[in-house]
């Protein structure tokens, strides 16, 4: 029964991640199964509410058969006096065919809206469709708090270029724990060591299948900035949610942080069935909760949904008016670092850094690439009295600098997260990672990060 149940569990819980998929796409018989659809009103005219949560829906890909499952989840809670809850849904039919939908989620059914803006495809994986789509529906739903959930594949800050779709099947990297009776990650294969190695020139969100396009760090950006200055005519998101792998990195916060107060998002790869819908909106259809409640409450209803499923998994909520304070944080340690290389005597910096951020002594993810920084900065400072300088006073500066910003940088990240649901395979994960390779420094990272002074650490400190 035991070998049953993960068996039934591994293929169900298909991994949310671009390079990890089914080896064919499942048919339906009908686009929603078991929720109704109805006709909306051909003009959407509502009154200001608390909240508006718009899910962009990417599911043109592997996914799909997801969607319909997350839809179901949603109207078992429904649109109330205090939030709209809105999808914006792109998909194909059992014949392939391709389809953009709208709906305002209500209890027990979803009502079709802008249906004669809405009777051509289109490219989910294109940054325009994001910021015109969720533009439009901002204006027809107005509210004091907005939220923006990108539901699709994730990879944070390394991806394969345009056009190469999903190249592993996820049975490949799950295996069931007979002991525990939960599925785990297999972290002994090399898959993403095997990828990290390939030239690599694009990062993606929002994977569409049929045109082979995605949402990059870089059009991110633009995305945001659009949306926050014309969508919400220079309001902030209240919430920016990533329903994605690996998305719960400094460098896609960095990017957050001017046009978002909470990000909420996974160090690890997510399970295809993703979040809950049904348990992070029943407090939006009762009460009138606050956007860091809201954030928090996301955290804890996945804990709610995966702590019996897997150990393997993560989901942390961040103050993104900290990641300011980090983001100066991590640039002069980076910069300390680099100063210390220069000064170090033989290779003993290089080496004690090397122990302190190397995979195998540090808190790592499915990509091994990314890492926890809360563990680097923890590893770094118990590293700290094997670094050997040529000058002996110039050392004793730069340790002292790097001891005093290591120390203030643990502190604003133990403030910044302020939820984090963890499996127990990953106990020591402290909600937010940081691209640290341990062998080369990717093209794509350095397109988008050029200027980041931890770019140019790693670049240093990898140089052999």
């Amino acid at each position: 029964m035991n070998l049953l149940y993960g068996l039934l569990a591994l293929l169900y819980f298909c991994c949310n991640c671009p390079c990890l998929a089914f080896a064919k796409s499942p048919s339906y018989s009908s686009l929603h199964k078991n929720v109704a659809v109805v006709q909306g009103p051909s003009e959407i005219n509502m009154p200001e509410k608390e909240w508006t949560f718009i899910v962009y829906m990417a599911a043109d890909n592997d996914l799909r058969r997801f969607a319909h499952e997350n839809l179901a989840q949603m109207v078992e809670v429904g649109s109330s006096d205090l939030c709209n809850i809105v999808v914006d849904l792109h998909t194909r039919l059992r014949n392939s065919t391709k389809v953009s939908r709208q709906y305002f989620v209500e209890k027990n059914q979803l009502v079709r809206i802008n249906q004669k803006t809405t009777e051509q495809p289109k490219d989910s994986g294109d940054y325009r469709t994001l910021i015109d789509n969720y533009n439009s529906l901002a204006q027809q739903f107005p509210a004091r708090n907005y939220g923006l959930i990108l539901w699709n594949h994730g990879s944070g800050v390394e991806e394969p270029g345009k056009g190469q779709g999903p190249v592993i099947n996820t049975s490949q990297l799950f295996v069931l724990n007979p002991v525990t009776n939960k599925l785990e990650i297999d972290r002994s294969i090399p898959f993403f060591d095997l990828l990290s190695i390939r030239d690599l020139s694009h990062r993606a969100l929002c994977w569409d299948d049929r045109t082979g396009n995605f949402i990059s760090n870089a059009e991110l950006k633009i995305a945001l900035s659009s949306i926050t200055q014309y969508g919400l005519n220079g309001k902030r998101l209240a919430i920016f949610g990533c329903d994605t792998c690996l998305s719960s990195m400094f460098e896609i916060a960095c990017i957050a942080k001017d046009y978002a107060d909470y990000m909420v998002s996974s160090q690890e790869l997510e399970p295809g069935t993703g979040w809950n819908y049904s348990y992070i909106l029943e407090p939006l259809a009762h009460i009138n909760i606050s956007p860091k409640q809201l954030a928090q409450h996301i955290v804890e209803s996945y804990n709610r949904a995966y702590q019996s499923i897997t150990d393997d998994y993560t989901l942390s909520a961040i103050d993104l008016s900290l990641m300011h304070n980090l983001e100066d944080n991590v640039n002069q340690v980076a910069h300390l670092l680099h100063q210390s290389i220069i000064e170090q005597l033989s290779s003993s910096v290089k080496q004690a850094i090397r122990n302190s951020i190397h995979k195998t002594n540090c808190i790592h993810f499915a990509n091994p690439n990314y890492k926890d920084l809360y563990t680097i900065y923890s590893n770094l400072l118990a590293n700290l009295s094997k670094f050997n300088f040529r000058e002996a006073h110039t050392g004793a500066q730069l340790v002292s600098q790097l001891t005093q910003l290591l120390e203030q940088g643990k502190y604003i990240i133990e403030r910044a997260i302020i939820a984090n649901a963890v499996g127990n395979s990953l106990k020591q994960a402290r909600g937010i990672s940081i691209y640290c390779p341990d062998s080369r420094v990717h093209s794509s990272y350095h397109n988008l990060f050029a200027q980041n002074p931890w770019a140019n650490f790693l670049s240093h400190y990898l140089l052999r």
